[in-house]
């Protein structure tokens, strides 16, 4: 799966759609990844019913073209790729029927327009001088690659590779919310104000001094449904950025954070009490033990911190990631597949969750196949084995 450790994010003013299908639009941004090996690039938020991703040098020219990618849940895809350029370079995308979708931005950040490339026509070798430039609109897009001088495997007595991979957490699992259910989920609350303080906007991933939630009274509930049950075990609570007498007062003192699968039965997975020490634009993340998946999460609060009024500015959820030890045959595959990211911290004080011995030597037996491992046990206790 891809891991994608770069991304160029627009997170600037208004969207724009740009609407002239059959014209490559580039984002004049460099992406800086010479000589890394490219093996995955996406994006999302489009209607085209096809894309094709296109690479350009420095001056336009053509170096790399993408085979058509439809849209699997809004995100346009490319995995397994084996590319690389010996420069940074541009992004282009060039797609058929719908719209792209972008920011709004000022500065000299943006699209390029060719206006003489189209979808069918666009062949690496290709060079185009003549374009119109829009520096007001940036593209979203994330890629994935792979930096050999950076890896590494820790040898161990065995002849054994091994490495580790750390766990953490994931994004905050919530989509930015515009309305009560879109684009995904269904977010409820107990009550509220109706307006710039309905319940969505302590989902919106904004901090605008209107855009949170605000009920009256000193208790209530604000809950966030999934369209299917996730894990969460880790979420996280901003405090207002509006300034003036009494609104931290608004700030949840005791509460308790709970799911659900049915909204009716709900779970108390993690309580908190006497929390005073709230900053204006804070934010406390406050991490549990959970192993189960709720379909429906909610923070419900006991208290707050003395006014007649109760808010919540932004509300984030988050699935906490393995730590995983590996155990690979030293090779080039494995190096490259395995290998460990030499920026990385490892804390050797870290819980293992899962340990994996990975082989990739078989023997056939009639017409299935046996994979052998051999483990020793004095240095690796089992308690529980499984084949799948």
């Amino acid at each position: 799966m891809a891991n994608y450790k770069y991304s160029y994010r627009y997170n600037e003013t208004s969207d724009i759609n740009i609407s002239s299908s059959n014209v490559l639009w580039a984002s004049l941004n460099y992406t800086p990844l010479a000589n890394k090996q490219i093996t995955a690039i996406r994006t999302k938020d489009h209607t085209a019913t096809s894309i094709k991703f296109v690479v350009l040098d420095d001056t336009y020219e053509v170096l790399w073209v993408s085979n058509p990618v439809t849209p699997v849940n809004g995100i346009y895809e490319i995995t397994n790729l084996n590319i690389k350029f010996s420069k940074d370079f541009l992004l282009g995308i060039v797609f058929q029927g719908g719209y792209l979708r972008g920011k709004a931005k000022t500065g000299t950040l943006g699209i390029l327009n060719y206006t003489s490339l189209t979808y069918t026509t666009v062949t690496v070798g290709s060079k185009f001088t003549s374009y119109s430039g829009t520096s007001g609109n940036e593209m979203l897009y994330e890629i994935d690659y792979v930096d050999y001088s950076n890896k590494f495997l820790i040898s161990s007595e065995s002849g054994k590779g091994v490495s580790v991979f750390i766990g953490g957490y994931t994004e905050n699992l919530i989509p930015k919310m515009t309305s009560l259910t879109a684009p995904s989920g269904i977010v409820t609350a107990s009550s509220g104000i109706t307006g710039g303080n309905s319940a969505w906007t302590a989902f919106d991933k904004s901090l605008n001094n209107t855009d949170r939630w605000i009920a009256s009274g000193t208790s209530g509930w604000i809950a966030y449904e999934f369209s299917v049950p996730v894990r969460v075990d880790m979420y996280s609570i901003q405090s207002t950025s509006q300034t003036g007498s009494g609104i931290l007062e608004q700030e949840a003192k005791d509460w308790k954070f709970e799911g659900s699968n049915d909204g009716i039965v709900w779970s108390v997975l993690d309580t908190r009490s006497n929390v005073t020490d709230w900053t204006t634009g804070g934010k406390k993340d406050f991490k549990f033990n959970n192993s189960m998946p709720y379909k429906k999460y909610r923070i419900n609060i006991t208290a707050n911190n003395g006014s007649t009024f109760i808010t919540v500015s932004e509300l984030l959820m988050y699935s906490s990631i393995s730590t995983v030890l590996k155990t690979v045959v030293i090779d080039e595959a494995n190096f490259i597949s395995h290998g460990m990211d030499k920026n990385n911290l490892i804390d050797l004080y870290s819980k293992v969750d899962v340990h994996s011995l990975i082989s990739k030597s078989m023997e056939s037996i009639g017409s299935g196949k046996v994979f052998k491992q051999k483990i020793d046990t004095t240095k690796i206790p089992i308690k529980k084995a499984s084949i799948t």
